[in-house]
């Protein structure tokens, strides 16, 4: 709670860097590993912490399946802010089985057999958190946390796309499991060199790549009836920000043609006598077969 109280005065960027890695599972992964915690309730109550504070700083309002989204780590779709009830089972299974040998060395057979037990325990809990089983090859000696995990992340990911209504939410959560789709989430936020987002940008950003609710439904100046998920802004035509966008991928492709010796200029006129479209750019010299690139 102390830490929810201090970290609202942080920009968002910031406080998203923050929370995903020093705070959250990081703090208590090695608890999670060398002790039962997945059969109490602690750990929910830290989930909620870190939900508290997320929404907190990133001024967004997660539903329950945009919560679920957000728990996952990034190849998953996520935000990595994992759950630590989710990790807990993976966790202290890998590190048992990793452990075994060492304990079963060190500690009596009355002991050590005390630890299967917990070991026993936990992959049943770890079996209740998922419906297919056969997700991850089922051995209780596997080592590697990624594995065991893997399975809960891909149950609940697959649970997330069968509850999706539209093509649009499907779609959402197909680009979120994209590669590279969530590497501005591992970028260091520093502001010489542009990887800082503003608070708004960093608002935006989680509440589309989560489906969370980003404004309330109006209707935009070109006449279209903007919806909650604010998709809309990203094509609509009066946008100042799609503006903004187009410009700045043209001064990209310019440079790049500029920097290969190949003289361009942007939005010609007159080339398209027919109507009033023109080309964002076009090669003043030809490119291929005596025909300049558009």
């Amino acid at each position: 709670m102390c830490m929810m109280d201090r970290i609202k005065y942080m920009q968002a960027h910031d406080g998203i860097f923050i929370i995903r890695n020093a705070l959250s599972t990081n703090k208590v992964l090695f608890l999670l590993r060398t002790a039962p915690c997945y059969s109490t309730n602690i750990t929910q109550q830290y989930d909620e912490i870190m939900r508290q504070a997320t929404k907190l700083i990133a001024n967004v309002d997660f539903t329950i399946a945009a919560w679920k989204q957000a728990s996952l780590p990034l190849r998953w779709g996520g935000l990595g802010i994992r759950s630590s009830a989710q990790l807990a089972p993976s966790a202290f299974i890998a590190f048992a089985a990793a452990a075994m040998n060492k304990i079963q060395a060190i500690l009596p057979n009355d002991l050590s057999s005390q630890t299967l037990i917990y070991q026993e325990t936990a992959i049943n809990y770890w079996k209740n958190l998922q419906v297919d089983t056969a997700t991850v090859e089922f051995d209780h000696t596997i080592t590697r946390q990624r594995r065991w995990d893997d399975a809960i992340c891909q149950n609940i990911y697959d649970s997330l796309l069968d509850q999706a209504d539209t093509i649009t939410e499907r779609a959402r959560l197909l680009a979120a499991k994209a590669p590279h789709t969530g590497d501005w989430l591992r970028a260091l936020p520093i502001t010489a060199i542009a990887l800082k987002l503003s608070n708004e940008e960093t608002r935006i950003a989680i509440g589309l790549r989560v489906g969370a609710v980003l404004t309330a439904t109006h209707t935009c100046r070109c006449k279209s009836i903007v919806e909650t998920n604010g998709h809309h802004g990203l094509s609509c035509r009066m946008g100042r920000e799609r503006c903004n966008r187009h410009r700045s991928l043209n001064d990209v492709l310019m440079k790049a043609f500029n920097a290969a010796d190949i003289p361009t200029t942007l939005e010609p006129h007159g080339l398209c006598p027919s109507d009033e479209r023109r080309p964002d750019g076009i090669t003043t010299i030809p490119w291929s077969q005596g025909k300049c690139l558009a």
